[in-house]
C-alpha cells in the first residue's frame, strides 16, 4: 500500500474507532509526516480494533435474539399454566 491509500483508509476508520478524540485529533496532525511504517502500524490496529468491535456487536445481537426467545418460551409457558388452572 502507499502512503496516500493508507491515509485514506486511517482517515475512514478513525471516526469509528475507540480511542480517545485527542489521540485522533493527534493522528490526523501527524499523518502527512508520518513514515510508511508508521502508518501501517497504525493502519493495522484500527482495522484490528474495527474486527474486534463488530464480532461484539455480532455476538451481542445474537446474545439479544437468544435471551429474547427464551422470554418469550417463558411467557408462553406461563399462559399455558394459567389457561390450564
Amino acid at each position: 500500500m502507499n502512503e496516500k491509500t493508507l491515509e485514506t483508509k486511517i482517515l475512514e476508520l478513525l471516526p469509528g474507532s475507540t480511542i480517545p478524540s485527542t489521540q485522533k485529533e493527534l493522528v490526523v496532525m501527524l499523518l502527512p509526516v508520518m513514515k510508511l511504517e508508521n502508518m501501517k502500524g497504525i493502519c493495522d490496529a484500527l482495522e484490528n480494533e474495527k474486527k474486534k468491535m463488530d464480532d461484539l456487536h455480532k455476538r451481542k445481537e445474537r446474545t439479544e435474539l437468544k435471551y429474547k426467545i427464551m422470554i418469550e418460551k417463558l411467557t408462553e409457558i406461563q399462559l399455558n399454566k394459567h389457561k390450564n388452572d
